[in-house]
């Protein structure tokens, strides 16, 4: 469901991305600067509060790849058999498929596309092995490393 946003919402959804632990007089401060009005810390503590309730905003803090030892951003297409949707949806599981942060169902000449964040060339290797060993619908993998990142961010304008 789509929402429409107030301009306060609108301006706290997007200082939020910019700055998730942007909170209090800070936070109250930028949205005014945003949107011209001049609510309390307290109007904008219960729209942040209700935001969260209804899972519009979720925590998340973005560490930096290189000094968490993840530097290698690769990707991985796959051709399936079918159920590519219950595939891309099994590959979602952080708990067995760490290395994968992303999983799209897509539409073209491969079914799924993985975004992953690796060690190094190596544990790409094992990663893209190990979907060919434990995905029986799996008909062919193609794996891409990204040679320079130019953009990266979960950020999206409100």
């Amino acid at each position: 469901m789509v929402k429409n946003f107030d301009p306060v919402d609108a301006a706290m959804i997007n200082i939020l991305q910019e700055e998730p632990a942007l909170a209090g007089e800070r936070l109250r401060d930028e949205v005014n600067k945003r949107t011209g009005k001049n609510l309390t810390t307290a109007a904008i503590n219960a729209r942040r509060g209700n935001l969260i309730k209804k899972q519009i905003l979720k925590h998340a803090y973005i560490p930096d790849y290189k000094k968490v030892g993840k530097s290698l951003c690769g990707f991985i297409m796959l051709k399936t058999q079918k159920q590519e949707t219950k595939i891309a949806n099994e590959l979602s599981d952080n708990e067995k498929w760490p290395e994968i942060m992303e999983a799209h169902a897509i539409i073209g000449q491969y079914d799924i596309l993985l975004k992953t964040r690796v060690r190094d060339t190596e544990e790409l290797g094992n990663l893209a092995f190990r979907l060919r060993e434990e995905i029986a619908e799996l008909e062919r993998t193609e794996t891409f490393i990204a040679a320079l990142t130019g953009k990266e961010t979960p950020n999206v304008k409100i």
